[in-house]
């Protein structure tokens, strides 16, 4: 693999999308290894992995909104042209969101249950 050193300037836009890809990347890793790790006594490993969890969680949300607001205009775009129309991919992602905040919520009653946490 080589560099592309063609003489161009460097592309923001990119960059933002890609920082944004790596640290959504980082933030389902370290998420993954947190509940693998959830039972084990508590070292130095885990400590490192609620570290670069909550901070692949900020650069994350930073990015993204960096990333939201110079891609505005395709979102303006968008929403005025769904105006008063509600489409399918909007009930799809509430009906997802509905689901995963329910599992969310269920899990964690079975999880307090579990622990005996009032």
């Amino acid at each position: 693999m080589k560099m592309n050193n063609t003489g161009k300037s460097f592309n923001s836009r990119a960059f933002v999308s890609i920082v944004t890809l790596l640290f959504f990347i980082s933030l389902a890793a370290s998420g993954i290894m947190l509940q693998i790790t959830d039972h084990q006594p508590y070292t130095v490993c885990i400590v490192y992995w609620h570290v670069m969890h909550n901070f692949s969680a900020i650069v994350f949300l930073v990015f993204a909104l960096i990333h939201i607001v110079r891609n505005g205009k395709a979102l303006k775009n968008y929403l005025s042209k769904a105006k008063n129309v509600i489409s399918k991919e909007l009930i799809a992602g509430l009906i997802l969101l509905i689901i995963i905040l329910s599992g969310c919520w269920l899990l964690s009653e079975y999880m307090a249950q579990l622990h005996n946490i009032h």
